[in-house]
């Protein structure tokens, strides 16, 4: 997958750039009073979600067609449901709302390159299918 097409690798950088955010977001997070689960959980969410997140954006650099909806479903699980806190917290913790937000455009614009042609039939599998041998003699 050499002919790898410049949507494929604007495509990557955004994920890259929701896995970065996420990352930012964890540190603020850490600098505030911790949650009914504890400093604790916080970091073992992030380093369970985000290190299954950068294995897919490898496998979606590597030309992974699956790794397209892995990526998809951990949006929905890890990303989505924080989209309802962005507005309360626009005032109370604005870093953290802009950096959701944030997340969430890299994310939908990511979707939008790899699930729209033409990038979306370079992860298409090529034709292997074996050559069949003509009758038995």
């Amino acid at each position: 997958m050499s002919n790898k097409p410049p949507a494929v690798r604007l495509a990557t950088a955004l994920f890259t750039a929701v896995w970065v955010l996420g990352a930012v977001k964890l540190v603020r997070s850490l600098s505030l009073a911790p949650s009914a689960g504890g400093h604790g959980f916080t970091i073992f969410a992030f380093a369970a979600t985000y290190s299954v997140m950068a294995l897919l954006i490898v496998y979606l650099w590597q030309g992974a067609s699956w790794a397209r909806g892995g990526l998809f479903v951990l949006f929905l699980i890890a990303i989505a449901p924080g989209l309802v806190l962005v507005l309360p917290y626009a005032t109370r913790i604005p870093l953290l709302a802009i950096l959701t937000a944030g997340q969430a455009i890299a994310a939908i614009a990511g979707f939008y390159i790899v699930f729209r042609e033409p990038t979306a039939g370079w992860f298409k599998r090529p034709n292997t299918t074996p050559l069949t041998r003509g009758p038995r003699r």
